[in-house]
């Protein structure tokens, strides 16, 4: 299992050092980079990180291309 796929959403907001929401993650979104990271849907949609993700896949679906916000 690796950070990606280990379940919990790892979107972390400006000042708050690093603290990450840790909510079931529903979304596992993709950077340009090749970055992968767990988000629930509302830090998908709200969250600061989720700005720079490129490809969603939804946990048991598959991919989506597009940003959210």
């Amino acid at each position: 299992m690796g950070y990606a796929d280990d379940g919990l959403c790892h979107n972390s907001e400006p000042g708050t050092f690093n603290y990450e929401c840790e909510k079931p993650a529903e979304w596992i979104g993709e950077t340009e980079s090749g970055h992968r990271s767990g988000y629930c849907d509302r830090c998908r949609h709200h969250g600061h990180e989720a700005r720079g993700v490129i490809y969603w896949e939804k946990l048991g679906v598959g991919k989506e291309k597009g940003y959210i916000n």
